[in-house]
């Protein structure tokens, strides 16, 4: 494990043990219902997300149809986007990452899709324990400080990979799923920053945390949908073409550009 990884868990262990609250055991009812069902509405579309990258079921048995989010009203089952259909066979074929210390005794990697699907997990989780608070699922100052430390070191883990260049191949995680995986890390590490305000809430004082909780969760909530509606996009958000400047454009500016600079030259030298 790199100094780099090893750092980040140390201060994220260090901010869970600041825990003071038995945060569960006060937090029952800290959502409205209507917020409850947009964090559920908020889950359900990161596992969707999660199973459409998943490659041991085929394309066609992976439509859904949504409970918490379809709530109240007949919705039509949702499936993977067409663009992933030729996509997903070769992010699963790319592997990028090579697990260190296999328990198999061979070398274990990771692929690309992979990759997307552990983070998208950890989300999820997190949600998952959030719903557990406010319904009053009966946990001890202990058992939440250490269901939240876990989820937020392996974030915080798989964050670092999807960071790093990896070793087994060159390869930026950025230009995954045809250029989707930029705006996708990026919404990735503000969840990271919201998670940063959820431990905080705990070491709040009893007055201000709830409030500071509900924010975070809401806001995790909102860019893991987010998440899904890049991810379902049939144009991935890249450089229009019309942006793209000319190479004799480019030769034009600099050929303006130094008559430019002699023109002054000359100016001031008359002067």
């Amino acid at each position: 494990m790199s100094s780099a990884k090893k750092l980040i868990i140390a201060v994220a262990l260090c901010v869970f043990a600041l825990m003071p609250l038995a945060v569960a055991q006060q937090a029952k009812g800290v959502f409205t219902e209507n917020q409850a069902n947009y964090v559920g509405c908020a889950k359900e579309k990161l596992y969707a997300v999660y199973t459409f990258l998943d490659p041991t079921k085929r394309f066609d048995d992976k439509a859904f149809k949504p409970a918490v989010c379809g709530k109240g009203r007949e919705v039509a089952p949702i499936t993977p986007p067409k663009w992933l259909e030729g996509t997903l066979p070769a992010m699963q074929s790319h592997m990028v990452w090579e697990l260190p210390g296999s328990a198999a005794g061979r070398p274990e990697y990771l692929s690309e899709a992979e990759m997307w699907r552990r983070a998208i997990w950890r989300v999820w989780d997190f949600l998952t324990l959030a719903e557990n608070i406010n319904t009053g699922t009966t946990y001890t100052q202990q058992e939440t400080m250490e269901l939240f430390g876990n989820i937020r070191t392996n974030y915080l883990l798989e964050l670092d990979r999807l960071n790093t260049n990896p070793v087994v191949i060159k390869y930026n995680m950025r230009d995954s799923m045809d250029g989707r995986g930029r705006t996708i890390m990026a919404t990735l590490e503000l969840i990271n920053s919201e998670m940063d305000s959820v431990a905080e809430s705990f070491v709040a004082s009893p007055s201000v945390w709830r409030e500071k909780f509900r924010k975070s969760v809401i806001g995790i909530s909102v860019l893991s949908q987010n998440i899904y509606k890049d991810f379902m996009s049939q144009t991935p958000p890249m450089m229009p073409e019309t942006y793209k400047r000319a190479r004799d454009n480019s030769l034009l500016i600099m050929l303006l550009t130094m008559i430019g600079m002699f023109s002054i030259f000359f100016s001031v030298y008359k002067i």
